[in-house]
């Protein structure tokens, strides 16, 4: 799913959870790597895991309900 996320193109990359049924290393790897491939693209990554939230630039929370 990564692979074909980052390939269709466009200027917005979404990703809701997309290494939760990865182990904890391979999902930092995982996204590490689509990460650094994708310059220039606007990267939207949706998680509940603290260390990939720090992959990123900016943290939005959003409240519980």
């Amino acid at each position: 799913g990564l692979a074909r996320a980052y390939l269709c193109g466009g200027g917005l990359l979404v990703l809701d959870e997309p290494a939760s049924q990865l182990p904890h290393d391979e999902a930092l790897e995982a996204l590490s790597a689509v990460m650094d491939a994708a310059p220039g693209r606007g990267v939207l990554l949706v998680t509940h895991r603290r260390d990939e939230v720090a992959l990123t630039g900016r943290e939005i929370k959003l409240g519980g309900i």
